[in-house]
């Protein structure tokens, strides 16, 4: 039993090791690449030019609520009339549209 345990371990253990990210030799190039520090580099603010204005945080002025356009609402209007149409045309018997 512990034979047949161990015949299954060792084969389950074994794909698995070739899809490891790091090997088994502590000496191996992968593991003994040197880590350096990364600083980031300091930002410096380009200076501005004379006649530039400086940054304004105000939001824009609202803009003006446009009427009523009944041409944005040709799409669901004409769905509506052909629903309305087929609707009355199928309640009078006109048309079946079982």
């Amino acid at each position: 039993m512990k034979v047949a345990a161990l015949a299954l371990f060792m084969a389950l253990v074994a794909p698995t090791e070739c899809l490891s990210l790091t090997t088994a030799s502590p000496r191996s190039p992968a593991l003994s690449i040197r880590r350096r520090p990364v600083f980031m580099a300091e930002e410096t603010t380009p200076a501005r030019a004379k006649d530039e204005e400086p940054t304004s945080f105000t939001p824009p002025p609202a803009e003006k609520k446009q009427d009523f356009d009944l041409s944005q609402y040709s799409m669901t209007l004409s769905i509506f009339v052909s629903f309305v149409l087929v609707k009355s045309l199928a309640y009078f018997g006109i048309m079946d549209v079982d």
